[in-house]
């Protein structure tokens, strides 16, 4: 029985730790006419902080932003800085967007 509750205990610590592990990332792609964006600088603004990576070769990103709630999404694109309106939450959230130009101004859309 002692053996029994230190598996169920562990399994516990363990499933707690793998849930906390994927809580607050925000991933997905930036496109631009259907082709990934590369290695380009993407950042996350909270209200508090801000988090940037750089995309994979695949157009890829993946961040973790421990805050809950409204954040803006930039991508450093060809000298200008669209923009858009995210959300973070406890669980991952995905985020699939595309540049296109307007005028002669990059725009992020969310696909």
């Amino acid at each position: 029985m002692i053996c029994l509750t230190k598996t169920v205990g562990i399994l516990l610590v363990i499933s707690s730790c793998v849930i906390a592990a994927y809580a607050g990332h925000i991933y997905g792609t930036v496109v631009e006419a259907n082709t990934p964006v590369a290695n380009m600088k993407v950042e996350i603004v909270t209200p508090s902080n801000a988090y940037s990576t750089t995309t994979a070769g695949d157009g890829s990103y993946r961040l973790f932003v421990p805050e809950n709630g409204k954040c803006t999404f930039k991508a450093h694109y060809k000298g200008q800085t669209p923009a858009v309106e995210i959300y973070s939450y406890d669980d991952p959230v995905g985020y699939k967007f595309e540049i296109v130009v307007a005028n002669g101004t990059y725009q992020l859309v969310k696909r």
